[in-house]
């Protein structure tokens, strides 16, 4: 018992003095690297290739961000196209004309 009263008291102080030292000094907050010029012109789609932009703290989640952006980039490409079938009939010498147009 006489050696554990005189450890306690030894490890509490030594938490108080640790405890309530200084802080250490922030980091200086570092100046943002300007936008490169691919980030802010992307690039247009063309028939080969499909561009999508994100940003993140890492390269992980950047590449995820600019593959979740050429998604929605086809989402909104798909719902403007349309599907268009004619096919001429003839059937007992009458002539004509079926026509569908399906949107998607």
């Amino acid at each position: 018992m006489k050696r554990t009263l005189p450890t306690a008291l030894f490890i509490a102080l030594g938490l108080l003095v640790t405890g309530c030292g200084k802080k250490p000094a922030p980091a200086p907050h570092a100046k943002p690297k300007p936008l490169p010029a691919w980030y802010l012109n992307t690039p247009k789609d063309d028939a080969h290739y499909l561009y999508g932009v994100g940003s993140a703290e890492d390269r992980d989640s950047a590449l995820k961000a600019a593959l979740v952006d050429i998604v929605l980039q086809t989402r909104r490409l798909y719902r403007r196209a349309a599907i268009e079938f004619t096919k001429e009939l003839e059937t007992q010498g009458l002539k004509s004309t079926l026509s569908i147009t399906l949107a998607l």
